[in-house]
């Protein structure tokens, strides 16, 4: 108590002689030592004098938006928003973010993930627009999805990544957008998309039930072949352990005990083409690292459950968000009548691991839920 007393005292000092990088640190070390460890820490703002020093010498990774501009926006009947705690973002990369010339033909959006959360049907829909169309809409369960910003970034020209979007949409300049879930959890995804388009692109995120997620994934990956496991408890284990191991802090994470920096560390433990099915319901790490990358105000994050219940009203919400004329209730009907990549068949989870995944994400939940200020999730398992 005594040592965290002194530290404060410290930090006082050299805060009244604006040693700022001595305060960053001393503060650092204070939470560590005195402060319950949260996922997204609540940290007092900072003088406007030091932001502009840590802004001016590219002490964290990405664009840090203006203060103004931290908002969420969210597909809630209330529709609150919600100042994001950049704090949490703060880091020492290896190199400053290189400066950005667009591309021509940047796609307006990108559809995150989840994974199983419903975006082969959202980019279907979005692409009956006169104004908008997708790409490789004829791939069955992988319409919509390039991968280009995570492994094609480096092997791919952009000319061949624009070969997957309509002719006719480049041509004449109308809106594009792709739907690869992988960019969700790939942690350098936003900056790839940032160094070729800038931020200006709309980013959306949709929110599955994490538990059902999770039984939805493992169907169909042994529907297309991807799944050698045929039992449905067997892959459960092996991603637990393997969860376990590629995130080794995980084991405890659970009890709220991990060190402040624990927390960004998360936000690249799988980047793999075929993630962990357990870390992919992590949305709290995915969703934050997105937030420190790119401006809050072009994300939106929507519920899948409320997404499968009223497409059509999602759909039109989209098409405001990217700046799109909406479409009238008769078309959004007839357009969304039919699902696409729907899952099929059931599986459920032993007691012990209904218990263990319950523990995983429970935590993770209750803080998204806080930070995306919803009424509720109504994920039960």
């Amino acid at each position: 108590m005594q040592h965290s007393l002194n530290m404060i005292r410290l930090v006082v000092a050299c805060c009244l002689r604006r040693r700022w990088r001595t305060v960053l640190v001393l503060t650092s070390m204070l939470a560590t030592l005195a402060v319950p460890f949260r996922l997204i820490p609540s940290v007092v703002l900072l003088p406007r004098d030091m932001q502009d020093t840590l802004e001016n010498r590219d002490r964290f990774v990405g664009r840090r938006p203006d203060h103004e501009k931290r908002l969420v926006p969210t597909l809630t009947i209330t529709g609150e928003r919600l100042a994001f705690d950049y704090s949490s973002c703060y880091k020492v990369p290896n190199k400053a973010p290189t400066a950005v010339k667009k591309r021509p033909n940047c796609p307006s959006l990108f559809i995150i993930g989840t994974r199983k959360g419903g975006t082969t049907s959202l980019i279907q829909y979005l692409s009956k627009h006169p104004s908008f169309k997708g790409p490789l809409l004829d791939k069955g369960p992988f319409s919509g999805e390039t991968n280009y910003f995570h492994r094609d970034f480096k092997r791919k020209s952009w000319q061949e990544y624009l070969s997957h979007f309509p002719t006719d949409s480049i041509s004449k300049n109308r809106s594009i957008g792709e739907s690869s879930v992988i960019y969700s959890s790939y942690c350098k995804a936003a900056e790839n998309i940032r160094k070729s388009c800038g931020t200006e692109a709309k980013i959306v995120y949709l929110l599955r039930n994490p538990y059902r997620r999770f039984e939805s994934n493992y169907l169909f990956r042994v529907r297309e072949g991807f799944e050698k496991t045929a039992n449905f408890s067997t892959c459960f284990s092996r991603d637990w352990i393997q969860l376990m191991n590629i995130c080794k802090d995980l084991n405890t994470i659970l009890d709220f005990d991990l060190p402040m920096n624990a927390f960004s560390r998360l936000a690249c433990a799988s980047t793999g083409v075929t993630p962990n099915m357990l870390y992919e319901g992590l949305y709290l790490v995915h969703l934050s690292h997105w937030l420190c990358n790119w401006p809050a105000k072009n994300i939106m994050i929507v519920n899948s459950e409320e997404f499968f219940t009223s497409p059509g009203k999602i759909v039109n919400q989209v098409f405001d968000f990217i700046g799109i004329d909406k479409m009238d209730p008769g078309t959004l009907k007839s357009i969304s009548s039919s699902v696409y990549n729907k899952g099929v068949g059931n599986v459920s989870y032993s007691s012990e691991h209904r218990e263990m995944i319950q523990k995983l994400y429970e935590p993770f939940n209750k803080k998204l839920l806080e930070l995306l200020k919803w009424t509720s999730l109504d994920w039960s398992i």
